[in-house]
């Protein structure tokens, strides 16, 4: 048995490089997490957003793997690859477990990045 804080510290990098220190729930999904991050930064569309690590845990390989075994033909793959562009390679946190389901701990980095992109009347000059 570990007894461990409901708030810990978050340490986010945005796009522009700067990091940030924000105190969030320990228990709450990455999605919830996300908003409260977008919130006190001043992002007013956080649904866009999605939080991954600067470096790659094991569950995320395992993932990666796992996917990467269920594609069958790799050229048709290649193909669309090239023709619209992914963020593919990034391992983004699944939006419905926690920081602690997924071995994030407490001295590990994420970065803030738009992973979707809704729609354009949200665009803005204040917007990252």
């Amino acid at each position: 048995l570990e007894y461990r804080k409901k708030i810990r510290p978050l340490r986010i990098k945005t796009l522009d490089g700067s990091i940030k220190t924000i105190l969030v729930d320990d228990s709450a999904t990455v999605a919830e997490i996300t908003k409260t991050v977008c919130d006190r930064i001043g992002i007013i569309n956080p649904e866009e957003f999605c939080l991954y690590p600067e470096q790659e845990t094991s569950e995320m390989t395992l993932r990666r793997q796992q996917q990467q075994a269920h594609v069958r033909n790799q050229k048709e793959m290649e193909r669309l690859k090239k023709r619209l562009h992914t963020d593919d390679e990034s391992n983004w946190l699944n939006i419905h477990k926690s920081l602690r389901e997924q071995g994030i701990d407490e001295t590990e980095v994420l970065i803030l990045r738009k992973g979707l992109y809704v729609t354009d009347d949200n665009v803005d000059v204040n917007d990252p």
